[in-house]
């Protein structure tokens, strides 16, 4: 994953919207956990808020569940 920290559009979205393309693509398939927040924002050197407001965003649009900080992307998304 790539993120332009200069960008208009704020990380978080920039962040959902490339997972929200590997789930589509089906890259990332149904009952499949995604990375745990804090991983991904080590690896990306952002806040780990970020990711979870990323990831709250895709659970807002029915492609992901959430159970205690556990993400999983939900069937049907193709």
């Amino acid at each position: 994953m790539r993120i332009y920290k200069n960008s208009k559009v704020p990380i978080a979205e920039q962040l959902a919207k490339q997972i929200k393309k590997q789930i589509i693509s089906g890259k990332l398939k149904e009952g499949e956990q995604l990375p745990p927040f804090r991983e991904i924002a080590n690896n990306l050197k952002i806040s780990g808020y970020t990711v979870v407001k990323a990831y709250r965003i895709l659970v807002t649009e029915g492609l992901v569940t959430e159970n205690n900080y556990e993400y999983t992307v939900k069937g049907g998304n193709t």
